[in-house]
């Protein structure tokens, strides 16, 4: 799933879910983009604009769940019946 979309949040943060784009993951968290960071990183350095992509590492103690897709259509089971 590296270069894939993602959504986690955090521990602290729970209700505040964020999409990032998963770049690499490390024994100690993963490298993730995200326009958020991105817009703050420029704001704080007064550019309109960087030469590369800002890419944020987050220790895995800051994530507490992590989810994606795959290419496949993902189906309520509850609304077909297949499912109480």
């Amino acid at each position: 799933m590296i270069e894939a979309a993602i959504r986690f949040f955090n521990p602290t943060t729970p209700t505040k879910v964020k999409d990032y784009k998963l770049h690499k993951i490390e024994a100690y968290g993963i490298w993730v983009e995200n326009q958020e960071y991105t817009n703050e990183i420029l704001k704080r350095a007064s550019v309109p604009v960087a030469p590369r992509t800002f890419v944020v590492f987050v220790p895995w103690s800051e994530v507490a769940v992590i989810y994606g897709s795959v290419g496949e259509v993902s189906l309520s089971e509850k609304s077909f019946g297949l499912h109480d």
